[in-house]
């Protein structure tokens, strides 16, 4: 076979795997998952429509109540000594952290999202501080863990008695160590009875603001850029990996 066209295929090839691993992923409406992103930022999921190596086991809210989420980190990066894409279970420390429930504006509206506890692997973590309900878009309710992008409290902040007075984005704290699973365990109160999950509920996804706006976390696009790259590059170094593969295969069977 011509060595051009050995080459052509794989970069093809290289070029479709590129396209799966941001193949499109999202938590469906009315879903509670943990939004985050490692300390060293190799491990993160958002739920921006693009797969990502760390996953959540999501709970549907139906109504007021206790809930459970459980957030799995997978770190996700490029081997420095093969130079392969590579995962590893787990995550060290914090970056960023939210409880979140997309379109949950619209589909509970007064929704009070009030966090009972947060174990790490297992274990209770002291808080410091009061986690509070809110929304940066009017559409995804949130509750920050760990952000230390806020400065101040947002106009729509709210707790399930009121009282604002300990609330603070940061109650998680950053550095919780090496770690594998986060699980919050919540409580849901302010919906009332008549609430009900519609299907023609507005769903449009909304673009975080820039670092630093009152209740936002690093966009995406933030992450991607030039001081924090890890993904941006993990997939343009695994396509050129691939690629070389290819040529070095080529090069033996000529």
């Amino acid at each position: 076979m011509n060595i051009k066209k050995i080459i052509a295929g794989c970069a093809a090839s290289a070029l479709a795997v590129s396209a799966m691993a941001v193949s499109a992923f999202a938590v469906a409406d009315g879903e509670a998952y943990v939004q985050f992103a490692g300390g060293d930022w190799l491990a993160s999921f958002y739920n921006d429509g693009k797969e990502y190596a760390s996953y959540n086991d999501t709970v549907k809210i139906t109504g007021n109540g206790s809930y459970s989420v459980t957030l799995h980190a997978v770190a996700s990066f490029t081997d420095e000594e093969t130079g392969e894409p590579t995962t590893s279970e787990g995550s060290t420390d914090l970056a960023f952290a939210a409880l979140s429930v997309p379109n949950g504006e619209v589909l509970f509206p007064g929704m009070i999202i009030t966090i009972d506890s947060i174990e790490v692997d297992g274990t209770a973590v002291a808080l410091n501080g009061v986690p509070y309900t809110s929304s940066d878009d009017k559409i995804e309710t949130r509750v920050n863990l760990y952000n230390e992008w806020v400065s101040d409290l947002p106009d729509d902040a709210r707790t399930a008695d009121g009282d604002l007075s300990n609330a603070t984005p940061t109650a998680l704290g950053k550095s919780i160590g090496a770690w594998k699973t986060m699980t919050v365990n919540f409580t849901v109160s302010g919906i009332e009875a008549s609430s009900e999950p519609t299907t023609d509920a507005t769903t449009d996804a909304a673009t975080e603001a820039p670092a630093g706006d009152a209740n936002n976390a690093p966009s995406t696009s933030d992450k991607n850029n030039a001081d924090t790259g890890v993904e941006g590059v993990a997939a343009v170094a695994g396509v050129a990996i691939i690629a070389a593969g290819a040529i070095i295969i080529a090069k033996k069977r000529k």
